[in-house]
Order: structure tokens, then C-alpha cells, then sequence
């Protein structure tokens, strides 16, 4: 039986098992939206109109997720702090990390994603304060999520950080500042390689269409990051983490 004919149980399955991996509506676009931009790198992928078809199915049952928590807020909390329009864009959002727009949601801010290395974390709380004023701060799956602003701008970033994933820090946050996003951007906040996401995995065996963690973690982090770095850059980076010699073959030869 072809997947199109498969009963509307068995793709409900499929999606309760989607969002059990990726929990909130921004998580879940964040992978979507990932996934869409690595089919367009990676190309002639079988059966593109029967993968897509069941990609729509699945976003539109995401569309449809009651009482999402986008960085420990609800929607209508969200709406409350950013009742400002979104300035109009004079130049293009970061490639990396990226800014996804949550206006669909009717919420004008931007959801971003992206990962730095542990001993990294400080130097973004540092960049935090330095840009905004901090206001409040709540308890989200027991991560402090901290709300900051700058009143003269009418400008908001509420985040909250997490070591859990990746052997790294995880930074999540809503912001209407298109500024900080580029000063992000700017900083270019380094993504733990592989060797350190996964340790004791096989570096023959990375890149490709991978699956699972490491395909979430190549499609949303490290290859949009490691992507954007010039000769000079990957060779600081693959000093700083100590890269054997095997993962620096397998990584230029992506």
C-alpha cells in the first residue's frame, strides 16, 4: 500500500511522534523550515512530490497544536509584550542563526534557535545586559526564562538557556530587535563540532542524508554555521576543539 493511501490514523501517529521529538510550534518550524533549505542543498532527493505532500500534512497538523509555549510563554502572554509592528526590514535577516517570523502566530517578533559552546554562555548573558534592561524572569521545564527591554526603542528579548542538548548550550529566545539579531550574528557564537555533540561517533560516518539527532543538529546548527566559515576560520576551529584527524577529512570533504 503506497503512503498516500495510509489511513489518517497512522499519519496522526507520525505527527504525535514529530511533536514529542520537537515540543513547541517554534521548535517544530525550526526543524521544518531546516529540512526544507537542506532538500534544496542536497537535491534530487526519490520521490520529492509524495515526501512533500506528507510534509504539508504534518505542518498542518503542527498549525493546528493548542496552547503552545514559545520560550515559556504562551501566545496571547507573548502578544502582550510585543504590541509593537515589526520595523521594516532594510537589509536581510541572518542566515545563521535564524530568525524565524512568528507574525502568523500574530505575535510581531522573531524565534531563534541556535547553539554556542558552554564556556560561550557567559559572554551572551554579558551581550544581553549590555542591550537590554532586564524586567522579569519565570520558571519554564525548570530553566529560568528571562525577560529583558529597552523602553526607549520598544524593544523586548525574553530567553532562557539549557545545557541538556548536544553537550552544549541551547539559546532560545523572541526578540523584536532586528539589531541584536545582527550584532548575533556578528559575534558569529561559535556551534560545537560533531567530535563534541556526539562523542565516540565514527567520523566516517558524518554528513550525508543523516537522521535522527545528528540530522537535526547538522540541518539546524552546525552546517549553517560551519558553512559560512572561510579557510582560515574552520582551521582556528578545528584548533580550538582539538579535531582529530579523521573529522577535519570528513568535514572538508562535505
Amino acid at each position: 500500500m503506497s503512503l498516500r493511501r495510509r489511513p489518517l490514523l497512522q499519519i496522526e501517529r507520525q505527527v504525535a511522534l514529530f511533536k514529542s521529538r520537537y515540543g513547541s510550534i517554534a521548535e517544530q518550524q525550526d526543524y521544518l523550515s531546516a529540512l526544507k533549505k537542506r532538500r534544496r542543498l542536497i537535491g534530487n532527493i526519490k520521490d520529492r512530490g509524495l515526501e512533500m505532500s506528507i510534509f504539508r500534512r504534518i505542518k498542518t497538523f503542527v498549525a493546528r497544536s493548542p496552547k503552545e509555549q514559545i520560550v515559556g510563554y504562551s501566545v496571547p502572554e507573548l502578544r502582550s509584550v510585543f504590541t509593537e509592528p515589526l520595523l521594516h526590514l532594510t537589509r536581510p535577516l541572518p542566515d545563521y542563526p535564524q530568525a524565524l517570523d512568528l507574525k502568523g502566530a500574530g505575535v510581531p517578533a522573531y524565534y531563534s534557535a541556535f547553539l554556542i559552546a558552554v564556556e560561550d554562555a557567559d559572554e551572551f548573558a554579558a551581550l544581553v545586559e549590555s542591550n537590554f534592561n532586564w524586567v522579569a524572569e519565570k520558571s519554564f521545564n525548570d530553566h529560568p526564562v528571562k525577560r529583558y527591554s529597552d523602553t526607549q526603542k520598544k524593544e523586548h528579548l525574553i530567553y532562557f538557556k539549557s545545557d541538556a542538548e548536544f553537550n552544549a548550550t541551547t539559546i532560545r529566545l523572541v526578540t523584536n530587535s532586528i539589531d541584536f539579531l545582527s550584532i548575533i550574528q556578528g559575534m558569529r557564537l561559535t556551534v560545537p563540532p560533531p567530535w563534541i555533540a556526539f562523542e565516540g561517533y565514527n567520523a566516517a560516518w558524518w554528513g550525508g542524508n543523516m537522521q535522527g539527532a545528528q540530522g537535526y543538529y547538522n540541518d539546524n546548527y552546525f552546517f549553517p554555521f560551519f558553512s559560512r566559515l572561510s579557510d582560515s576560520q574552520r582551521q582556528a576551529y578545528y584548533v580550538r576543539f582539538e579535531a582529530a584527524n579523521a573529522w577535519i577529512e570528513s568535514l572538508e570533504g562535505m
